[in-house]
């Protein structure tokens, strides 16, 4: 029951982070993960949900190429590598993400 009840809530919050009228897009980009890591870290082990807190960070973490004069807010690993093609990020953040699935 309770899975049932993570699934709705994460789903409501994925709507919301979509939705344009929502004033925060981080219902998706920073709720959603942080909860799944949570019950991760109660149910698992808690070196597990602190992972995978930090590899669904996808937006604010990686995914994209380093463009200051159209993008305002370039990704964490955009900002450390300074990449303009986006390859390095996207390569980067490919090895974050499956140190987790090891």
């Amino acid at each position: 029951m309770f899975k049932i009840l993570l699934i709705i809530i994460c789903a409501g919050l994925w709507r919301l982070g979509g939705w344009e009228k929502a004033k925060w897009s981080g219902y998706r980009d920073m709720l959603v993960p942080i909860i799944i890591g949570g019950y991760y870290f109660f149910t698992l082990k808690w070196w597990v949900g602190l992972l995978t807190i930090g590899t669904f960070q996808i937006i604010r973490l990686g995914y994209g190429s380093y463009d200051p004069e159209h993008d305002d807010k370039p990704s964490l690993l955009a900002k450390i590598t300074k990449d303009r093609e986006g390859h390095i990020v996207r390569g980067l953040y490919g090895l974050i993400t499956s140190i987790k699935k090891c």
